[in-house]
């Protein structure tokens, strides 16, 4: 069980990256070392790293996923909206904007705080966002924060420049429900990839 965890944390922590352009990510594998240790797959070739103190090579096999793939390249501006315009803003509108409106104006309201109006599509609130302590014993409760998505109309198609996400303040007891109408002070997060709105 140990040795299961030592690998696993050897895993996560060899492959957590920050995505810059053309960043390389590498499959998740680990190889056994004569003293023990484990090495994993690093660097623009995804080549496994040297033993420590240099004694000798990785031998005993894979240990993960067993898949020998080529790197693979991220390039930050095919993710997400970034596809998708994102124009500049003379003035923060007064009256509450759509929410396509948001979406298109991402990165100028980037800070801004405003009142969104739309009707929610979806939610995530209470158990749903963080289920009883008894279900997950005894690791504790995997909590999300809670959430709402909202869209110009109901029937709006689902595509990524028709909603937007509101989180909510972790105490937050309104008792939102999809169909619901709402106009909702926000804070804006916007980058030309992602748009998300945190009620004020």
């Amino acid at each position: 069980m140990y040795r299961y965890l030592l690998i696993m944390a050897l895993l996560l922590l060899s492959t957590t990256a920050v995505f810059a352009q053309d960043s390389v990510v590498c499959t998740m594998e680990a190889k056994q070392c004569p003293d023990g240790s484990y090495v994993s797959r690093t660097g623009p070739h995804c080549e496994f790293t040297a033993c420590p103190g240099g004694e000798g090579e990785a031998t005993s096999g894979t240990v993960g996923t067993g898949i020998a793939a080529p790197p693979v390249m991220i390039n930050p501006d095919d993710m997400g909206l970034s596809g998708y315009p994102d124009k500049p803003l003379e003035i923060v509108p007064t009256d509450p904007p759509t929410v396509r409106f948001i979406i298109a104006h991402r990165t100028a309201l980037n800070g801004k705080r405003i009142t969104v109006h739309g009707i929610i599509v979806s939610t995530l609130l209470g158990e749903q966002a963080c289920p009883s302590a008894k279900a997950f014993p005894p690791m504790g409760r995997p909590c999300a924060q809670p959430r709402i998505t909202v869209a110009d109309a109901a029937d709006e198609d689902k595509s990524k420049t028709a909603e937007v996400v509101i989180l909510l303040p972790e105490n937050d007891k309104t008792p939102y429900t999809q169909g619901q109408i709402v106009d909702i002070p926000v804070t804006v997060s916007g980058t030309k990839a992602d748009v998300m709105l945190r009620k004020d």
